[in-house]
């Protein structure tokens, strides 16, 4: 089961910026009902930049008429601020001026209202644009908790990767000389294999195909555990040398493909040899 990612909760919350104590009244008394509505006022546009960063508004109400600050360069300020790009902003005026409304909507706004409507249409209008919010803030957080949690797992899979490569043999410089390359389809694979001196004169190798790939294929390779072979008969851990394997022992099949056991003698000579070393009878 895939771990679930727990979002932050996010109440609608509202913040009014207009210089108009009688308006900032209004508004108040109009969600005074509406239980989930957070409402906060400003009265100095100079404050509203950094009140919108203490409250965290999900939607901000700002008048274009004010004193000291023009309301479309506060519109400006607002969307050029990170902390308030996104924030869906109605913004208020006292009547109907295309002109007006054509400069705010290109410098950002979401919504204009004359103020003010009807009390069903100011709540209907703060909690659409709310929910939108809401809504991206949702997917921005969900997203960052994937590229956090893949990000966690590359970095568990690479971990997984190198303790499956410390598995695996050393090369060899001596009188027989081994050398490899291990590279997988995937980030993390099974497959593995060794070799061992069986006694003075020879010299076994095994190889081991794991099907699948990734975690469950890797978990295969566990030498701490013994390996179950599909026709039942069990190896003992791969780091241990061939002959205190449990004998006798046949080489199995895994998934249908049948890892290969080749012990090879000081004259060169190669057979296919049972964990004993008797010779592997051949399958009819």
């Amino acid at each position: 089961m895939e771990p679930t990612v727990s979002l932050t909760e996010h109440p609608i919350t509202v913040l009014l910026v207009d210089d108009q104590a009688m308006i900032g009244e209004a508004v108040r008394r109009m969600l005074a009902g509406e239980k989930d509505i957070r409402f906060h006022y400003c009265s100095d546009p100079a404050q509203a930049l950094k009140m919108a960063a203490e409250v965290r508004p999900t939607v901000i109400l700002q008048d274009l008429v004010m004193p000291e600050i023009d309301g479309l360069t506060l519109v400006k300020f607002f969307r050029a601020n990170p902390a308030t790009r996104d924030i869906p902003m109605i913004v208020l005026s006292s009547k109907e001026e295309p002109k007006i409304k054509a400069e705010a909507f290109g410098l950002g706004a979401n919504d204009y209202m004359v103020k003010l409507p009807d009390r069903i249409e100011v709540i209907a209008r703060i909690r659409y644009h709310s929910k939108g919010y809401i809504n991206l803030l949702e997917r921005n957080e969900a997203h960052q908790a994937m590229v956090e949690s893949q990000k966690q797992l590359a970095e568990e899979l690479a971990e997984a990767a190198t303790y499956v490569r410390s598995l695996l043999p050393a090369p060899l410089a001596e009188e027989i000389r081994t050398d490899w390359r291990f590279i997988t389809s995937t980030s993390l694979g099974g497959d593995s294999f060794g070799y061992h001196w069986l006694d003075a004169d020879h010299f076994a190798m095994y190889l081991l195909d794991v099907s699948g790939h990734g975690v469950g294929a890797a978990l295969l390779q566990d030498p701490k555990g013994p390996w179950s072979f599909f026709s039942g008969e069990t190896v003992g851990p791969l780091g241990e040398p061939f002959k205190s394997l449990l004998p006798p022992f046949d080489i199995g099949f895994l998934d249908g493909e049948k890892p290969v056991l080749i012990a090879g003698g000081k004259d060169l000579g190669v057979r296919i040899l049972n964990a004993d070393g008797t010779p592997l009878p051949e399958r009819k």
